[in-house]
């Protein structure tokens, strides 16, 4: 029998932050932690569970994604109309809260952008340190496989951001 206050307990704080890594949004984090919860309980049905750390982080992650992904589609919809709210991020000055906060969405779109294996094992092994071999076993592929999208993922993130860094010199 799973002991679920055990594992929320120790386990509560590693999603809550990998969600809410991903999202950067209080709502949106509360619900995909709940719905990784849900997803880890009808797993727990169907097979014994050893990691629970990697599980709940790999489940919540996969969620938060989906949900970035469903966020930044109606946010492109808002653009439409004229109505998107603006990111707060508050570092040093006015000029760097605002690059700070439009890096953070650059990041945020590319990550989205990601075929979903690549964004998940990207975020997973670079973001919330699980090891490529858990992430391997949570995506059902090989510890290489899993590395290989990582690599893959990385080089992308840079030429995107490279890409980003190039168009705003030249509009300086």
């Amino acid at each position: 029998m799973v002991d679920w206050q055990d594992i929320l307990t120790e386990h509560r704080t590693r999603l809550w932050r990998a969600v809410y890594r991903v999202l950067g949004h209080y709502d949106d984090a509360l619900e995909c932690c709940q719905e990784a919860l849900l997803d880890a309980h009808e797993l727990a049905l169907k097979e014994t569970v050893t990691e629970w750390g990697a599980l709940l982080t790999t489940l919540g992650t996969r969620r938060a994604i989906d949900r970035l992904r469903s966020r930044l589609s109606r946010r492109q919809f808002e653009v439409s109309l004229g109505n998107v709210p603006e990111p707060v991020v508050n570092i040093g000055g006015p000029v760097q809260s605002a690059e700070a906060a439009e890096l953070l969405e650059d990041v945020r779109r590319l990550v989205a952008a990601l075929p979903h294996k690549q964004a998940e094992a990207f975020w997973l092994v670079c973001i919330e340190g699980v090891s490529s071999d858990e992430v391997a076993h949570r995506l059902g592929i090989t510890p290489n496989e899993t590395r290989v999208l990582v690599h893959r993922a990385r080089a992308r993130l840079a030429q995107s951001l490279n890409d980003r860094q190039l168009r705003a010199r030249r509009n300086r």
